[in-house]
Formats: C-alpha cells, sequence, structure tokens
C-alpha cells in the first residue's frame, strides 16, 4: 500500500522520509524511491535479539533524522513493539501523531501498553475497515472522538481481466505463509473439492515460515500433483497471477482488511473467504463471494465446490466484485482522504515521517 499511497502524495506536494526496516530483504540502508526518502533500520534484529544498546544505536539514528528532516506529522503504519521507537524520538521533534490500525493485538490495549500511549498521544487513529474501527473504540474508548475508517485501496491495474479458467479450474491462496492465514485449511479442503473436479489445480503464492508445514501438510495427503508452490511474488505480478486464477480462498483466522480480496476484485476474481474482521466488507457473500465461518474446512470445500459447479454464479460475482471495488475501494478517494486528514491537522505544505 505505502509504495503506491506515498508517491501519490508526494505529487500533491508532500516531502516524505519514511522509516523502515530491512526485513528479510537485502536492501540499501538509505536510497531515494519515486523522489521518497527512505531509511531503514535493522529494527527487528534488535527487537529479536533485545540487544538494548542496539536499540538505542538505532533510536539515535532516528532521532537525528528527526532534526534533520522537522517533520510537521508523523504517521505510525504499525502498531507493533517498533513504536517504543517513536516514543524514545518523540521530544526530537514535535508533530502531530497519525496512527493506522490494520487490526488490535489479542493481548492487552490498557493504558500503560504501547498501543494505549499511542492511542493517547495520536492526533487521529484511522483503521482500515469498520470491524477494526468498531473493536479499537472499545478496547481504545480514548480515540471515539478522534478516529475514523479510511479503506486501503489499489489503483486499478493496466491488465485487462481475462475470463476465468475453469478446465482446469485454477485455486489460489496468496499472502504471507504465517499461521493465522490458515492455508492449511485450503489444503485440506482440496480432497473434498477433487472428488468433484479432478483437474482442479491450487496454487498457494507467497512466502514465510509456514511454508515448510504446508508442504509437509501436501505430501501426507497425496496431494503433490494438485498442488504447486510458487513461492513470493512481487506487487507487479499480482494482476498477472490473479488474471489466471478462477478462485481466490482466502480461510484466514484474522483480517484487518484484506487487501489481496480487493486485488482479486479489481480483476473480476469472486473470493471464498472466512467470516472475520474486514473480510466481509469486501467479500459480500452471495454478491461479490461466498463467506464462511473459520477454521470449518468443510464448509470451504462446500463453498468452493458450489462455485466451480455453476461458471456461470462465479462469473457474475466476479463481475459484481469488480464493480463494488471501484465504487468502495476506489484509489483517488484513498489518497484524497489521507490528503484531507493530514492537511487538516497540519495545513499548508506539508513534510511527512512515514
Amino acid at each position: 500500500m505505502a509504495s503506491q499511497t506515498l508517491p501519490a502524495l508526494r505529487r500533491r506536494g508532500y516531502e516524505i522520509a519514511a522509516v523502515t526496516c530491512h526485513g528479510a530483504v537485502d536492501l540499501p540502508d538509505e536510497e531515494q524511491a519515486a523522489g521518497i526518502s527512505v531509511h531503514r533500520f535493522p529494527i527487528r534484529r534488535g527487537l529479536a535479539s533485545h540487544d538494548v544498546a542496539h536499540l538505542a544505536e538505532i533510536a539515535a539514528r532516528i532521532a537525528d533524522l528527526k532534526r534533520r528532516f522537522k517533520p510537521d506529522l508523523v504517521h505510525l503504519n504499525f502498531t507493533g513493539p517498533s513504536m517504543w521507537l517513536y516514543f524514545e524520538t518523540a521530544h526530537v521533534h514535535p508533530a502531530p501523531l497519525v496512527v493506522a490500525l490494520r487490526g488490535l493485538p489479542e493481548g492487552d490495549c490498557g493504558p500503560d501498553t504501547l498501543l494505549g500511549h499511542a492511542a493517547d498521544a495520536a492526533a487521529w487513529v484511522v483503521a482500515v475497515s469498520d470491524a477494526v474501527l468498531r473493536r479499537a473504540r472499545v478496547r481504545l474508548p480514548q480515540i471515539l472522538p478522534r478516529s475514523s475508517v479510511i479503506y486501503n485501496a489499489f489503483r486499478a491495474p493496466a491488465l485487462r481481466p481475462a475470463r476465468l479458467p475453469f478446465a482446469p479450474a485454477q485455486l489460489l491462496c496468496l499472502g504471507r505463509l504465517v499461521e493465522e492465514k490458515r492455508f492449511c485449511l485450503a489444503v485440506e479442503a482440496m480432497p473434498r473439492v477433487l472428488a468433484e473436479f479432478p483437474d482442479a489445480r491450487l496454487t498457494i503464492a507467497g512466502d514465510g515460515p509456514e511454508r515448510i508445514n504446508l508442504e509437509r501438510l501436501v505430501a501426507q495427503l497425496g496431494l503433490a500433483a494438485a498442488t504447486r508452490f510458487l513461492g513470493w511474488v512481487s506487487p507487479d505480478e499480482v494482476p498477472a497471477l490473479l488474471n489466471d486464477t478462477t478462485l481466490l480462498i482466502m480461510p484466514s483466522r484474522s483480517e484487518g482488511l484484506p487487501g489481496v480480496a480487493i486485488q482479486a476484485a479489481q480483476m473480476r476474481r469472486p473470493v471464498v473467504a472466512t467470516r472475520v474482521g474486514g473480510s466481509p466488507e469486501v467479500v459480500v457473500h452471495d454478491e461479490t463471494g461466498l463467506v464462511v465461518e473459520r477454521e470449518n474446512r468443510a464448509a470451504l470445500g462446500a463453498a468452493i465446490c458450489s462455485l466451480l459447479a455453476r461458471p456461470e454464479r462465479a462469473i457474475a460475482m466476479g463481475g459484481a466484485a469488480h464493480d463494488r471495488a471501484h465504487r468502495v475501494f476506489d484509489w483517488q478517494r484513498h489518497v484524497d482522504a489521507y490528503d484531507a486528514l493530514y492537511r487538516r491537522l497540519v495545513g499548508g505544505e506539508t513534510g511527512l515521517c512515514y
């Protein structure tokens, strides 16, 4: 999301410094990307090692960046332990704070937690879905008068949607291979699907710690011939991958607002998803896809089979999803909303530390 939103905001006159971590990819500490100053720090490594001296060094470097950049506004796009670095450096150059909530942790959100402190300090809290906002306002009632929803969105891809393939049917799970995505349920539903549609195929695209367990499960169920692991897919390749897909399968345990479901809708792909978080705000049951209860592999398999058995229904749902994505998850509206929020909080030309 940030890779599209920040350049759009820069074109509206914002000067932006993005602070992030290296992640698992070998990238430079600093670079200019689409006119945005990107600064990467080994934050995850410092948190994982509990190396206080290392974290203090990172905080000092971020503080130095703030002194030089002098942001008019700070946007926190995360709610994990790395928020500590914000509070360690907030005094260097005080500025209004926007906190974006993609979801909420299962644990405590009380006043003595990092998230509680962030909620107190924020000039505004943005939630990615109505479901996240409702939950946040219950657990963090202090944000009630200064919080709202701004839906995530994606620019419409240049690639034209292709017809849904049914011979053979292509099922796709796309995302981080982590336990909360529950891609194992899609694998466990495949024997039921193959009993009715023997040529159906499942693609699992993405990478993460659950890959080895998913590969083991595929082998145990004898599904190697019907399943492929694609590995990490770059954002630019997602539309083409979806264009080769019949149904997107999302058996997640939790979701804030599933961006991949929005991308599927843009490519006229219906989605089978679980009823969690903001998923039903994207996947409208029996209109743009099917929604089943979470952890129910039997219902998941039945939903997949029901759409494969009625191609005309799946095609109609894909068309409805496309129309709704254009109407509800409009890219221009997303950028306009953040632009309006930032200018209301600061006014005039804005330097944004993201």
